[in-house]
């Protein structure tokens, strides 16, 4: 594929309230980059309907349509995805991902600590609330799965949203320089 066909992508994942939408939003204004919705497409209403069926392997399939459609609306420029990969993999258990996933986008989990996550989540009044045990244990499961590959933790919660999006905007363009120099690698300038 050419550099022209494989944009700088990065996504923002993490729990609810983490600040996804919030800085993926400003950070695709600032680069001059799309921003796409991962899971707002049908793929993802599939991907929540295996979620609550307990279908592990419909999951894993729902997830990489949803991560391939975003990729396609991302192709020609700079893009910011709200959610990917590390989404899919708190819904299934563990080594079922690591064994069976390959479609891997350059990530950022997005974290907050429990009160933040349930104060935030407070301030938007129209979702369905949760148990703060079920929030805590997606927190530590999106802790986990992070660990299945690299890449940068940065605590909204300990951060402004300048200082995040400073950060984040780093990860883009080296996103940007990985792909000119694996296109370059590959004779493909």
């Amino acid at each position: 594929m050419r550099s022209a066909e494989r944009p700088a992508v990065i996504a923002l994942d993490g729990h609810d309230g983490s600040g996804k939408t919030t800085l993926a939003k400003a950070l695709a204004e600032r680069m001059d980059a799309r921003y796409v919705r991962t899971f707002g497409s049908p793929h993802g209403a599939a991907l929540m309907a295996a979620y609550r069926r307990r279908d592990s392997g419909g999951v894993l399939e729902a997830g990489v349509k949803a991560v391939e459609a975003a990729l396609d609306l991302a192709a020609g420029g700079p893009a910011v995805l709200d959610r990917g990969w590390l989404t899919v993999a708190t819904l299934v258990p563990a080594d079922l991902f690591a064994a069976r996933w390959w479609l891997w986008v350059p990530t950022a989990l997005l974290w907050c600590d429990l009160p933040t996550t349930l104060a935030r989540l407070g301030q938007r009044g129209a979702e369905t609330p949760e148990t703060t045990a079920w929030h805590a244990d997606f927190l530590a499961i999106y802790e986990d799965r992070r660990l299945l590959r690299d890449g940068p933790t940065i605590r909204t919660d300990l951060k402004s949203v300048e200082q995040c999006l400073d950060e984040l905007e780093t990860l883009l363009r080296e996103s940007a320089d990985s792909v000119a120099s694996s296109d370059a690698r590959a004779g493909r300038r």
